[in-house]
């Protein structure tokens, strides 16, 4: 149904925007009731209905005035229905208006850099290792603070030559940095020593990716601050983008003794001596691979990027000269594989990629980066003003009960001073006090004030967005244009379903007494051949009906002197 409905709001996008410049003209046209629409409005709505009207590109603007004016007519006949207060509307209209807002609450300058940022480091994957040292969110701060000493000893260790590799596997909170060990200390995993790999642009949290592509090759970053905690990292090396690549392999398992591992080396490279011989690949696959999801599919493994593989496999791939050649055998912490290079697509150029990387950007964090520049330069145009003393004295009722989410909103009780101005809008304290009250979560951070502190920034920051919002019609013209075309066309949507569609589709007897009042029109047809044409004839018989109905409703009355300069 909501599919339905979006399709008749974007039919309702034909009543839009004119497309092509055009003088300003209020004279009114048209008028409906009290309803006036001017010269303008018509011709935008004239002008976009012909330029997306392929079937039909040169109607007349006599035509499409009765066209026009039955549109009008079905929406203000709506309104007198109140369907624009019924409530699952509202809603509906509400989330499209939040939707359809985004855009205008982020710089589009600094959405732009931040877009070609991310296109020039499509282009080449990096590898890097780190150091965790962790630190919640939250942490207080003598607990940050001793995070942050500990890294940097760990920073003045490493570029005094110690070894980053065995740093990282006896200091990181990185669990995977050190080996695994059974209960005898035999290692059954062994630890990376903080490699992660090779990974391109959106792989990981956007302050890393900067440390992994700012900091210069062998070299060691200075501390970076991420949810997880502090981190130093070590930009290793740096490749032509890898792309997406499909691969086959043939798979031989590590074995857990020595001459295990010693015996699936010599047979991998038996197999690979082989397949130098003419031998075909996807048969020693079958015959071969201990890799039994692929096995009975050639080999071949789901599309993979730079982040999907360890690194030898991915440096395995960029020794394979041409699609359809194969690889050396390499050993990865999982076995032995031959590589077998099916398809490689490369990044196109910045048109070619700016609508997955938009995508990417909109869903990442460093999309905020724009919007908190775009928030905080509408609070200094709107003079937000803050009462602090009214923000401290709030703070009296509120106790360590917060910290597990189990804070009483009564504790507020006739605190009602102004906190916050914004516009010719106050918020109260009472109004902070209930968004406390309903944001408060279990909360490992002991520090009482550094929580208050965060839920009070982030309370100003959602009222400041909701303002923007709730006056984005006043400051943006073409927002309230397709803002009332989406509301024209959810209530039109409604209407039409009431009137028209529920009607021709479940009133079977009226229906079939229309079939047998026309069935000279179906050329004697059963019923049963012919129903679907019936119920579309029917159906514009019932809107005739209808809109002759409304046109004796309501009065209309057609400016000729304003309509004759644009015939």
């Amino acid at each position: 149904m909501k599919t339905i409905r979006l399709i008749a709001i974007l039919f309702s996008f034909f009543f839009l925007l004119n497309v092509q410049a055009q003088k300003r003209n209020k004279q009114v046209l048209l008028k409906i009731d009290d309803n006036e629409i001017t010269v303008d409005e018509f011709l935008k709505a004239y002008n976009k209905s012909n330029n997306n009207n392929i079937d039909y590109p040169t109607t007349t603007i006599n035509d499409y005035l009765d066209l026009y004016i039955n549109y009008r007519l079905k929406v203000i006949e709506a309104k007198s229905l109140k369907m624009d207060t019924i409530s699952r509307l509202k809603e509906e209209l509400d989330g499209y208006a939040k939707k359809l807002a985004e855009p205008y609450l982020f710089d589009q300058k600094i959405n732009n850099d931040l877009l070609n940022e991310a296109y020039q480091r499509l282009l080449i994957d990096v590898r890097v290792s780190h150091i965790l040292i962790a630190c919640a969110e939250n942490a207080n701060p003598s607990d940050t603070l001793k995070a942050y000493q500990k890294i940097i000893d760990l920073k003045k260790r490493a570029i005094n030559n110690e070894s980053f590799e065995q740093l990282a596997a006896q200091y990181s909170d990185d669990l995977s940095a050190r080996d695994q060990t059974d209960d005898k200390g035999r290692i059954i995993k062994k630890g990376n020593a903080g490699d992660l790999g090779y990974f391109s642009v959106f792989d990981m949290v956007y302050p890393f990716e900067n440390a992994a592509y700012g900091t210069s090759l062998g070299s060691v970053s200075d501390p970076i601050r991420t949810r997880f905690g502090y981190h130093l990292v070590k930009t290793t090396d740096r490749h032509e983008a890898l792309g997406n690549v499909s691969v086959a392999h043939l798979f031989l398992a590590n074995n857990t003794t020595i001459n295990d591992q010693n015996s699936q080396k010599d047979k991998i490279f038996e197999i690979y001596k082989r397949l130098n011989q003419g031998e075909n690949f996807e048969k020693l696959v079958f015959d071969y691979s201990e890799d039994r999801t692929t096995k009975t599919n050639k080999g071949i493994l789901p599309t993979l990027g730079a982040n999907q593989m360890v690194p030898s496999f991915y440096l395995a791939i960029f020794s394979i000269d041409n699609i359809g050649g194969y690889s050396e055998p390499i050993q990865t912490p999982y076995g032995w594989h031959i590589i077998k290079l099916i398809e490689r697509n490369r990044y196109g150029s910045f048109e070619d990629e700016k609508n997955v990387l938009t995508n990417e950007l909109i869903k990442d964090s460093r999309s905020q980066i724009s919007k908190t520049a775009k928030l905080n330069r509408f609070k200094n145009e709107l003079g937000i003003k803050l009462f602090s003393k009214a923000k401290d004295e709030l703070f009296s009722v509120i106790d360590s009960s917060i910290l597990n989410g189990n804070w009483d909103l009564s504790r507020a009780k006739g605190f009602n001073q102004n906190l916050l101005k914004i516009g010719k809008q106050y918020k109260t304290q009472f109004d902070f006090a209930e968004y406390i009250n309903n944001n408060q979560v279990n909360n490992s951070s002991p520090n009482l004030m550094l929580l208050y502190d965060k839920l009070y920034h982030d309370f100003v920051n959602m009222v400041c967005e909701q303002y923007f919002y709730d006056h984005l019609t006043d400051t943006q013209p073409e927002y309230s244009e397709i803002m009332e075309e989406y509301r024209n066309g959810v209530l039109l949507f409604e209407l039409m379903e009431e009137k028209i569609w529920k009607k021709s589709m479940s009133d079977e007897k009226e229906l079939n007494e229309f079939f047998n009042q026309n069935q000279l029109k179906y050329s004697d047809s059963e019923f049963k051949e012919v129903k679907g044409l019936v119920i579309s004839d029917y159906q514009r018989y019932l809107e005739d009906n209808w809109i002759k109905e409304l046109k004796n409703k309501y009065s209309i009355s057609i400016n000729k002197k304003a309509l004759s300069p644009i015939l």
